[in-house]
């Protein structure tokens, strides 16, 4: 059925999603902005829909002293 097909592919991202996010809030509150920039550089390439993965970059890149690359 098609909504098993769009279920199976909703979960998949959603975990995906929810991975990502927990180790880049953890980064961030641990201050590791060189590891939270790594992190989000790899979340965005692999979702680049995912808001919270550019938003999160552009942290590192500030708390990094690197805005204009923000």
């Amino acid at each position: 059925m098609w909504y098993q097909q769009y279920s199976v592919k909703y979960w998949s991202y959603k975990i995906l999603m929810d991975g990502w996010l927990r180790k880049a809030e953890k980064l961030r509150e641990a201050g590791e902005w060189d590891e939270l920039l790594t992190c989000c550089l790899q979340w965005t390439e692999v979702q680049p829909e995912e808001a919270k993965g550019w938003h999160n970059l552009g942290m590192a890149y500030v708390n990094l002293h690197r805005s204009e690359e923000a």
